[in-house]
């Protein structure tokens, strides 16, 4: 079944980015990115990481994977991720299945 994924950026300052992302399948939540590390972590609508599950840009596993969350968490990295080109993280990022 095709479907698509909406990752809007709703917050930027110099030590955090923040992300609100949604699924034509239903799921939705917030992504927080942590500079200079480049730490990718779940969060809160304000920001707030959620959780021990974490990514950092360079690595090739997620940290305490959370059962059931992994998944659309990693989708939603990897589409900002894909979309990053220059030094700011990029605005909105839409990726699209099937």
């Amino acid at each position: 079944m095709a479907y698509a994924v909406r990752i809007t950026r709703i917050g930027f300052d110099e030590t955090s980015a923040l992300y609100e992302w949604e699924s034509t399948k239903g799921p939705k939540g917030h992504v927080r990115i942590e500079f200079p590390s480049v730490v990718f972590r779940p969060a809160d609508a304000e920001g707030t990481p959620i959780g021990a599950m974490m990514f950092r840009k360079g690595d090739a596993d997620v940290t305490n994977p959370e059962p059931g969350a992994v998944s659309s968490f990693v989708t939603v990295v990897s589409g900002i991720l894909k979309k990053w080109k220059d030094d700011e993280p990029p605005e909105t990022a839409h990726l699209y299945f099937g």
